[in-house]
């Protein structure tokens, strides 16, 4: 079973290298960037404030791993683990 990982801020600096680290050194795992002001190609546009979005891209995408680069801190990513 391959990991799924989040990272969210993958539009700023630490999230986007961290992203294209993971994507070239771990090819089996499925890596989904997220981002809120510079979502884009590769990335998708989550508000991470919004508890029902935070809540079904969890469930939708089975998260198995979260890295947090993102200026906004949020609980609900860990209550939702």
């Amino acid at each position: 079973m391959s990991l799924r990982v989040i990272v969210t801020g993958a539009s700023g600096l630490l999230g986007r290298a961290v992203c294209q680290e993971l994507r070239k050194n771990a090819p089996s795992w499925l890596v989904q960037g997220l981002a809120w002001t510079r979502a884009g190609e590769n990335l998708l546009k989550v508000d991470v404030t919004c508890r029902s979005s935070v809540h079904e891209l969890f469930h939708s995408f089975k998260v198995s791993h979260h890295i947090l680069c993102s200026a906004v801190y949020c609980i609900y990513f860990i209550l939702l683990l």
